[in-house]
């Protein structure tokens, strides 16, 4: 069964984080079988426009409320068994955003692996569970280099979308060869920031998706999306490697017919990754 497109939330009075989704939505996502490439799966996503727009919203809310649809999309909906009822009220609003519905949440795109937390990482950087924040002189330590090098503060909730600092032993250039002791602030703000992690985790991580390849392995999957004019759009810009970002995090985030995310870096690799097993090799076709 592919992962419902929506949260199974109501908009309740007073919650403006709430995702909204209508009757008929609900009925095809429930219903909803994925059966190749062009059957139901394109004609729900397009029926009522687009599912998530994160590169359109503006506000911290409605950026966190699109990457919310994201994840619902990705890993099916919420559960009252992902929540996180009382978020530290120290958290600043996208973090407390995040954690209020995904703090729980576990994923394995492969029946026979351990369901994990989904945002934690494995293999690449970590965003840490609530339990392992840690506060101190007005900042909330929040993300982390995969092997402890460096890790990643946000301001406490002074600021409803404060910046973003990396701080620790740190690539001094694009090759991420050599490494100094030192802090930088982000291009991009919290709210900002945790979507491209959220994006980057969903491709990367190998549990977090049912299908994934990379492009060096699966260069008709490359010609499919290097052709794909009208079945392609971008879903959000992690930045160029060039300004001041998180390392690995940059280049563009496509959704490719409706189904496959892809990485395409600055230098013109790529990565693809579906929560179905059966979508990618049917693209390459």
């Amino acid at each position: 069964m592919y992962p419902f497109l929506f949260s199974s939330d109501r908009r309740s009075p007073g919650d403006s984080d709430a995702v909204a989704v209508p009757k008929e939505h609900r009925r095809c996502a429930r219903s909803h079988q994925y059966t190749g490439i062009g059957n139901s799966l394109g004609r729900f996503l397009h029926e009522g426009g687009s599912v998530f727009d994160l590169l359109g919203c503006k506000s911290v809310r409605g950026r966190m409320r699109e990457l919310r649809k994201f994840i619902a999309f990705w890993y099916g909906p919420d559960r009252p068994e992902f929540a996180m009822s009382a978020p530290d009220s120290r958290l600043p609003l996208p973090l407390s955003l995040f954690y209020r519905h995904n703090a729980r949440r576990k994923f394995s795109g492969h029946p026979s692996w351990r369901a994990e937390i989904f945002y934690r990482g494995a293999a690449g950087h970590h965003l840490l569970e609530p339990e392992e924040l840690s506060y101190r002189r007005g900042r909330v330590t929040f993300f982390m280099e995969r092997q402890g090098d460096w890790r990643g503060d946000t301001l406490q909730s002074e600021e409803e979308d404060p910046p973003v600092w990396l701080s620790g032993l740190l690539p001094t250039d694009q090759s991420l060869v050599r490494s100094v002791e030192g802090e930088r602030q982000l291009r991009q703000s919290l709210s900002e920031f945790l979507v491209t992690h959220v994006l980057m985790a969903s491709i990367h991580e190998s549990e977090n998706s049912r299908f994934r390849a990379d492009g060096s392995h699966a260069p008709t999957l490359v010609d499919t999306f290097r052709r794909a004019r009208s079945r392609k759009r971008i879903l959000w810009d992690a930045g160029d490697p060039a300004e001041p970002g998180c390392p690995h995090y940059s280049g563009t985030i496509w959704l490719l017919h409706d189904a496959i995310l892809v990485h395409e870096t600055p230098s013109g690799d790529f990565t693809f990754g579906s929560n179905s097993a059966k979508i990618g090799p049917a693209v390459a076709k």
